[in-house]
């Protein structure tokens, strides 16, 4: 199947980073399914090659950083220097406070578009380091959720999720909300019953942040009745 090709393709990613042409090219003319009767579309959203030649020709990375649809955070302040040197300057820039240009026409169906989709490009890709990532630099970015020790193992099936989503795939995926802490679930398409993820939505730096308040909340109490009598 088209998800389990992908799934391969990040775990051979993790392993040595960079999947090579010639490996793109034998996954994309390989036959999948029960009945070996299924390929990928080479004219289709799921073309390896076309990530590919984006991404070594930096389509995404020009995109996030230099689209005039985004105003970009950054700082230029002057060095101290001695008045015979020439004067120098420092410049910051810090992709993850980007956002959308306040005077762009969001009344035409045009602006209203480009508008929304440089939003969701800024949220897609923060770039806390400066380099075109998912990194938020936030205990409760989605990085630090597929960090987990819960999620690790399971990491890998819902980025898959995610990517066939936004391909237009029909996936399964919900937040179920009926118990105290929030789930991710993915369920098969097939059977109604079975669950291919269900893990619990939070991280281990968010949780040790929450116990944090609370022990500095009880110690305040315990201070507080210790001198009141």
């Amino acid at each position: 199947m088209i998800s389990r090709l992908i799934l391969n393709l990040m775990m051979v990613q993790s392993i040595i980073t960079r999947i090579s042409v010639k490996d793109i090219k034998k996954t994309q003319e390989a036959f999948f399914g029960p009945a070996q009767d299924v390929i990928i579309n080479p004219e289709g959203p799921l073309n390896l090659l076309h990530g590919y030649i984006g991404i070594r020709n930096g389509y995404m990375y020009n995109k996030r950083f230099y689209s005039f649809e985004i105003e970009t955070d950054y700082k230029l302040s002057k060095k101290e220097t001695p008045s015979t040197s020439t004067q120098e300057y420092s410049f910051i820039r810090t992709p993850v406070n980007d956002k959308i240009y306040k005077e762009l026409d969001t009344e035409s169906p045009t602006g209203k578009y480009l508008s929304t989709y440089h939003a969701q490009l800024i949220k897609m890709f923060p770039s806390v380091d400066g380099s075109l990532s998912i990194e938020a630099g936030r205990p409760n970015s989605l990085t630090n959720f597929l960090r987990a020790d819960h999620v690790k193992k399971d990491a890998k099936y819902i980025l898959a999720g995610l990517l066939l989503l936004s391909e237009g795939v029909d996936v399964k995926i919900n937040v179920d909300h009926t118990e105290k802490k929030k789930k991710l679930v993915i369920k098969s398409k097939a059977c109604e019953e079975k669950e291919f993820i269900n893990v619990e939505m939070y991280t281990a730096s968010i949780d040790s942040l929450q116990i944090s308040k609370v022990t500095v909340s009880t110690k305040a109490r315990l201070l507080k009745l210790s001198t009141s009598t």
